[in-house]
């Protein structure tokens, strides 16, 4: 018998420009997640935050779909708070 074993993920693998699987910027992805389009995270030895591969790959399928472009700048109602970028 096979066991599959789910891969974690930290937000830097998730986030992080350019190479991350969704790459935007923290406030974003906070926004994201408070929002409830991205799950929220789990903490894995009391002290680091992870989420689940295949969770986050069925939030961004959604988010896609939901939108008219993939592309994180265009996600609806979503806006930048802060400084310049």
């Amino acid at each position: 018998m096979t066991t599959i074993t789910p891969k974690y993920l930290r937000e830097s693998q998730i986030r992080c420009e350019p190479h991350g699987i969704l790459p935007m910027g923290r406030t974003k992805f906070r926004q994201l997640i408070a929002a409830g389009d991205l799950p929220k995270p789990a903490m894995l030895l009391g002290k680091c935050n992870y989420w689940l591969e295949a969770d986050v790959l069925e939030a961004i399928e959604l988010l896609a779909a939901s939108s008219t472009s993939a592309r994180p700048e265009n996600f609806a109602g979503l806006k930048h708070v802060g400084g310049p970028r």
